[in-house]
C-alpha cells in the first residue's frame, strides 16, 4: 500500500511536466481546451457515475449540497465587505476569483484515490451544490457588481443544465434516491474512462498555468486568496470537530474546500471585460498552493 502522500505528488509531477512541456513550446497556449472538453463531456461525466454506482442515499447526506451553496455565498458576501474601495469592475472580478471551487478536475483524482467511493459521493454532492453557483448564480451577482444590471434567470439556468457534468449529478443522485441501480457491465465499461480523469485533469490544469503577469496584480490576488484559504481553514475545523459525519465524509469535504479557483472564473472575466491577467495568475497560484495543502492534508487527515 503506497502512502496516502503518493499520488498527490505523482499528480503534482503531472501537471509540473505539462507546465514545462508548454514553455518549452511542445504544447500550445490553447490546447488545454481540448482536455478540457474531454474532462467536462467524457472522465468526469464517468467518474462521477462510477462513485454513485454503489451509493445508498441518506437523506441526511443533502446537507453536503446545502455546504456547497454555504462555500459560495460566504466569500462572495465577504468579498464585497472586503473590497469596498475597488472599482466596481474589480469587486465584481474579486467575486468569480473568492466563489467557486475546482473540485471535478482537482480534488476528485485524489478523492478517488485515498478515500474511495465514499468520499467520492460526499464531493461529488458538495459540487452539486458548488455547480449551481458557479456556473450561473456567481457570474449573475458579478455582473450585477460590475455592470449594475442582473443578467436574467433563464438564462442563468441554461447554463446550468448545459453542464454535463452537473446533469450526470443530478441523474445520479436521483436514481440514488430511487434507489435504481446501473448495470455492472455498464459500471465497469466507464471505469477506464473514470481512471483516466486524474491524469487528464492534471495535465490540463499544467497547460493553464501562467504567472506573467505584473508585479501590481499580484497584492490584489494575495488578498482574494488570503479569503479564499482563510474560509478553507475556519469550514475545516467546523467541519472536523463539530459536524456529526463519517471520517472519511468529513476528509473529503475538507478537501474540496482547499480547492483552486474555479476553472469558469476565467470565461466569466472576460465576458465582464475583467483583467484576465489576474484572474489567471490567482487560478495558476491557487492550483500550486491547494496541491501542496492537499500533501499535507493527506499526511495529517484520517482518509477511512
Amino acid at each position: 500500500m503506497h502512502s496516502p502522500v503518493f499520488m498527490p505528488i505523482v499528480y503534482l509531477c503531472i501537471l509540473l511536466s505539462a507546465f514545462f512541456l508548454k514553455k518549452a513550446g511542445i504544447f500550445g497556449p490553447e490546447d488545454y481546451k481540448v482536455l478540457a472538453r474531454i474532462i467536462v463531456n467524457l472522465t468526469l461525466p464517468a467518474a462521477v457515475i462510477r462513485a454513485f454506482s454503489a451509493f445508498q442515499m441518506e437523506w441526511s447526506l443533502l446537507l453536503f449540497v446545502l455546504l456547497g451553496l454555504m462555500m459560495n455565498i460566504l466569500p462572495i458576501l465577504l468579498a464585497l465587505l472586503l473590497f469596498p474601495e475597488s472599482s466596481a469592475l474589480d469587486r465584481g472580478q474579486a467575486v468569480l476569483c473568492s466563489a467557486g471551487y475546482c473540485i471535478g478536475n482537482f480534488a476528485f483524482p485524489f478523492i478517488d484515490y485515498s478515500i474511495g467511493a465514499l468520499g467520492m459521493v460526499a464531493a461529488c454532492l458538495f459540487d452539486t451544490g458548488n455547480s449551481l453557483m458557479l456556473t450561473g448564480v456567481n457570474y449573475a451577482v458579478a455582473s450585477s457588481v460590475a455592470e449594475g444590471k442582473r443578467p436574467g434567470f433563464t438564462d442563468a439556468m441554461r447554463k446550468l443544465f448545459s453542464s454535463v457534468p452537473f446533469c450526470v449529478y443530478l441523474a445520479m443522485l436521483l436514481m440514488s434516491i430511487l434507489h435504481i441501480a446501473l448495470p455492472e457491465i455498464l459500471v465497469s465499461a466507464i471505469t477506464p474512462l473514470a481512471n483516466a480523469n486524474g491524469p487528464i485533469a492534471m495535465l490540463m490544469l499544467g497547460l493553464t498555468l501562467d504567472f506573467s503577469c505584473p508585479k501590481a496584480e499580484y497584492r490584489q490576488v494575495a488578498g482574494i486568496l488570503l479569503l479564499r484559504y482563510g474560509l478553507a481553514v475556519a469550514f475545516s475545523l467546523a467541519v472536523f470537530f463539530l459536524l456529526p459525519l463519517r471520517t472519511c465524509y468529513k476528509s473529503a469535504l475538507i478537501l474540496c474546500s482547499f480547492c483552486p479557483v474555479s476553472t469558469m472564473a476565467t470565461p466569466f472575466t472576460e465576458k465582464l471585460r475583467g483583467n484576465i491577467q489576474r484572474t489567471g495568475l490567482a487560478s495558476s497560484i491557487s492550483v500550486l498552493m491547494s496541491i501542496l495543502i492537499f500533501v499535507l492534508l493527506f499526511s495529517v487527515l484520517p482518509l477511512s
